[in-house]
């Protein structure tokens, strides 16, 4: 009996000393369903996934919603021990030097240009202006816009952009198109103001979840997307997250 309770009273102590508090820096952003943060307030798919790994693998998260430009600088320089969304292929200028672990995919997204219907028919060649929310980079059409035969707008907020669009003020607006269907049927309820013409150049990649200092956090996260792989697949269809 004493040794039994030896033993759970050690298990107790090793889960202790494995559980952390963390804090995740995240994207100032309204991108529901994926994910919408405010100062220390966070929602949609990315929170309720995050905080099932937590309370499988005992951590305490903690958000901290960072405008997305800044949230980079936060995290190089150690403000912040998560960050979500990342990916291995954005700002890897910035990450030179660092060691970086990235997760198995969250979720995957497509971020492409919606267009009035009536500029639905134009060719990548037709374009001469588009827009984007503030801090995000229309990778797909950079030669583009740095050669100057591409004007780029940018917008702080999803409402701005899809108004800019929608009056003629650009051509396109180059965003997520999970987001943007979803922002359109239920805050905006014009389900049809923009459409996503796939036959235009567009980027289809995926969310990861990235550590500097805790490598092991991200193999632990890891673990629990293959481990909970049906829960993972429900909240998907919960948010409606999946790709059309």
């Amino acid at each position: 009996m004493k040794n039994m309770l030896l033993l759970s009273c050690a298990l107790i102590m090793s889960l202790q000393a494995q559980a952390g508090n963390y804090v995740v820096g995240v994207e100032a952003l309204e991108y529901y369903p994926l994910y919408e943060g405010k100062g220390s307030s966070y929602k949609g798919y990315a929170r309720e996934l995050l905080d099932e790994f937590a309370k499988a693998k005992g951590h305490t998260l903690s958000y901290k919603a960072v405008p997305v430009k800044r949230l980079f600088g936060e995290y190089l320089a150690g403000n912040v021990d998560l960050k979500y969304p990342d990916n291995a292929k954005w700002a890897s200028d910035l990450k030179k030097g660092y060691k970086v672990s990235y997760s198995d995919s969250t979720v995957e997204y497509i971020d492409g240009v919606m267009t009035s219907p009536g500029n639905a028919s134009l060719s990548t060649s037709d374009f001469k202006t588009i827009g984007t929310l503030r801090g995000f980079t229309p990778w797909v059409y950079m030669d583009g816009i740095s050669s100057g035969s591409i004007k780029l707008s940018e917008s702080d907020n999803m409402k701005s952009l899809i108004a800019m669009a929608e009056s003629g003020r650009i051509q396109g607006a180059y965003f997520n198109v999970v987001v943007s269907k979803y922002y359109m049927e239920n805050t905006l309820k014009k389900p049809n103001v923009l459409v996503f013409n796939k036959d235009l150049p567009h980027s289809r990649d995926h969310f990861s979840l990235s550590s500097i200092k805790y490598p092991k956090v991200i193999s632990e996260f890891n673990d629990f997307l293959k481990e909970h792989s049906a829960l993972v697949e429900k909240l998907k269809d919960k948010y409606q997250v999946r790709l059309p």
